[in-house]
């Protein structure tokens, strides 16, 4: 199970349980999922001990500690344009949109990822939908703005 599944399931089963995430991952989607999935805050990997204790004894008190550079992103996000799910990509739309980044066409995507042309055709859509993307490099340029990519 991954943390985002762990955290999920600790806050469905004690509702007043306090969790942070202490990961090396920084991407817009792990951040914000991790937090929507229940965790009271977000660390970086690379904290000195003292940035962990003092974390813990936030999160005692009812605070939400938080890495400066993870708070600057939700604090960003807040005055870019306010959390919309319709920005939040599934796992598999980030991969392809990696991919699209990489330079790889949608057939190859299909083949690396293992899915169906039709598949990545259909993430694509939805990709550009959600980033109101016109075209690839659209769905790029607005993937990077969101920090997805």
């Amino acid at each position: 199970m991954s943390g985002i599944e762990l955290i999920r399931e600790l806050k469905s089963r004690c509702r007043a349980s306090r969790s942070w995430a202490h990961t090396v991952f920084d991407d817009r989607e792990t951040v914000f999922s991790a937090i929507k999935a229940g965790a009271s805050g977000y660390l970086l990997k690379g904290s000195t001990p003292r940035e962990l204790i003092d974390a813990l004894h936030t999160l005692a008190k009812g605070g939400s500690p938080m890495s400066p550079k993870i708070a600057r992103k939700v604090i960003r996000e807040f005055q870019d344009e306010g959390i919309d799910e319709q920005y939040f990509l599934s796992h598999r739309e980030t991969e392809i949109v990696k991919e699209i980044e990489n330079g790889l066409s949608y057939k190859d995507i299909a083949v690396k990822l293992t899915i169906s042309p039709h598949t990545v055709h259909t993430h694509i859509k939805n990709i550009y939908e959600k980033l109101h993307a016109k075209d690839r490099q659209g769905a790029l340029v607005a993937a990077r703005k969101k920090g997805i990519i």
